[in-house]
């Protein structure tokens, strides 16, 4: 007899439940969502639910379209949303300065 390693134990020695939770890769190990603040998965009802795939091509698109903006409004986004990084261009970080730490060194 085969066993399949589609279930997860309950709670106080209940019987197996079978997993019908659908292969999201916001899906936590604990079967709720890891992006949504809701009790558990919605399932296949779920408009955030993507498999790896999705996600990667929905994320290239999203790398090409910032790619596409002038580089003056890439440095804004970053500097607003991503702490001067630019993610989606592969760019490495670059230091960014204190503006705090600059106006002390400028009184000494």
């Amino acid at each position: 007899m085969s066993r399949s390693r589609n279930y997860i134990p309950l709670p106080h020695g209940s019987e197996m439940a079978s997993l019908s939770l659908p292969a999201c890769v916001h899906l936590s190990e604990d079967c709720n969502c890891t992006i949504l603040n809701v009790s558990g998965c919605l399932g296949e009802k779920c408009t955030f639910c993507q498999d790896g795939n999705r996600l990667k091509s929905e994320n290239e698109k999203w790398a090409y379209r910032m790619n596409c903006l002038s580089y003056e409004k890439q440095r804004q986004i970053a500097d607003k949303y991503f702490n001067g990084q630019m993610p989606w261009s592969g760019e490495k970080p670059r230091k960014r300065r204190n503006p705090k730490l600059a106006d002390n060194a400028e009184g000494d």
